[in-house]
């Protein structure tokens, strides 16, 4: 599963970006707090916010993990999306192992959970931000942020 995960990074495009923005949670186009979507030859993250820049890095690397490891397999961002909206009963529609993703979602979920270990985030405390989002499609009156020099942390382009 490494070996999947260092091969799709070792593919990435130097012509490929990667943005990052964080955004209020009713901006995101379903009920997600973390969702990407390829733009042409970019990557775009985004990111419900959370209010701890920890937080918003946790959910980029998964959701950049999730996304290199799709392409690299084949699956699309639609199948993806797709099964994310038809599923809204699942907290996580990525877990559960009909998810064309499952195991792409899963490699992220490590990843995910070794970077807040190494961050010192407490995962009950983080799993808690989520709970304290507002209802998706309440609107706020936060605007947008943008993360591109934690992105270049995170992935290891500092610009």
């Amino acid at each position: 599963m490494t070996s999947a995960l260092l091969s799709a990074l070792l593919n990435l495009s130097p012509e490929v970006a990667v943005r990052v923005e964080v955004i209020p949670h009713f901006l995101q186009s379903y009920d997600t707090s973390g969702d990407w979507r390829w733009q042409d030859k970019a990557l775009v993250v985004y990111v419900s916010d959370l209010n701890d820049e920890r937080y918003h890095t946790l959910i980029a690397a998964h959701e950049i993990v999730e996304a290199l490891l799709c392409a690299a397999h084949g699956i699309s961002e639609e199948s993806v999306t797709d099964f994310d909206v038809d599923h809204p009963e699942l907290d996580e529609p990525g877990d559960d192992p009909r998810a064309p993703y499952h195991t792409e979602h899963m490699i992220a979920s490590l990843v995910e959970r070794s970077l807040a270990a190494s961050l010192g985030v407490d995962w009950e405390a983080y799993s808690q931000a989520f709970d304290a989002l507002p209802e998706w499609g309440e609107e706020s009156s936060e605007e947008p942020r943008d993360l591109k020099h934690m992105v270049g942390r995170v992935i290891g382009r500092d610009k």
